[in-house]
């Protein structure tokens, strides 16, 4: 029996021959009720938290506007111009930063390394990558603490649902060792001038702007999420914001796949 049955169900009870009833009392005024008062509004920040939250933003905006301005002016050196090449680079930093990220989480708290939370796989040109649901989950992140291609796709105005992620895992995995690895599917208006090992490499263009402001290495990819969402709203005059957005998603997980070792050994 529910809750509401409980206290209104009904039952049969046997009816007594009782006096009439006394009469009614009459209805006396009502004091006037207060109006309700309205809520007051919120407490205005002081000057100096205003004035601090200020500054914050500043300070943030100056990392990330350096960050891209890092790796465009790197890129350019080498003749790769355009925003196509700064957000496949920075995408692919932050893909493995997110790998960085979620390996030390599980070091740090005594989690084994294995299958399903982090796998190596082998390819017979003998290059190992890096799956797993603990690289997944760091790439996504969560509402509060958005990961690369949750700030990609909503940066972009892409759909970002379970359908869209699996099939973004699904490419990467299906493409892993073959030079279609971390490159935007289909043909697209504009497309990155480097693979995905070139890209993963300007982790040495990206680190100093961190390192030189204290910045710890739990913090890095969540900087790098951000440098990618920056660097997107950036190249949106070069092209087609949905297009550069795919680009950055795919090569957030292919950055996420390689390990950055075994690509500095190959350069």
């Amino acid at each position: 029996m529910g809750l509401f049955d409980r206290l209104f169900g009904k039952k049969a009870t046997r009816i007594e021959a009782s006096p009439p009833p006394a009469a009614a009392p009459q209805p006396q005024p009502q004091a006037a009720q207060p109006a309700p008062q309205p809520a007051p509004p919120p407490a205005a920040p002081s000057p100096q938290d205003a004035a601090r939250e200020a500054e914050g933003v500043r300070m943030m905006t100056e990392l990330l506007d350096e960050v891209v301005r890092n790796v465009a002016t790197a890129l350019a050196a080498r003749g790769q111009v355009g925003g196509a090449n700064f957000v496949y680079v920075i995408a692919a930093v932050a893909g493995q930063m997110a790998q960085a990220g979620a390996i030390r989480a599980r070091a740090r708290a005594g989690e084994p390394l294995e299958a399903p939370h982090v796998a190596a796989v082998e390819t017979a040109s003998g290059r190992t990558y890096l799956f797993g649901d603990a690289i997944g989950a760091a790439l996504i992140g969560v509402a509060n603490d958005p990961g690369v291609l949750w700030q990609s796709a909503g940066t972009a105005g892409l759909p970002f649902d379970q359908e869209v992620i699996n099939e973004l895992f699904r490419h990467a995995a299906a493409t892993v060792g073959s030079d279609d690895f971390g490159r935007p599917r289909g043909e697209t208006a504009v497309s990155p001038d480097l693979n995905i090992d070139q890209a993963v490499l300007h982790i040495q263009t990206v680190v100093p702007s961190f390192t030189k402001r204290g910045i710890g290495q739990d913090i890095w990819p969540r900087m790098t999420a951000l440098a990618t969402r920056h660097a997107l709203l950036a190249a949106a005059r070069d092209g087609d914001m949905a297009v550069l957005g795919q680009i950055a998603l795919d090569a957030a997980i292919a950055g996420a796949r390689v390990q950055f070792e075994d690509v500095a050994a190959r350069k």
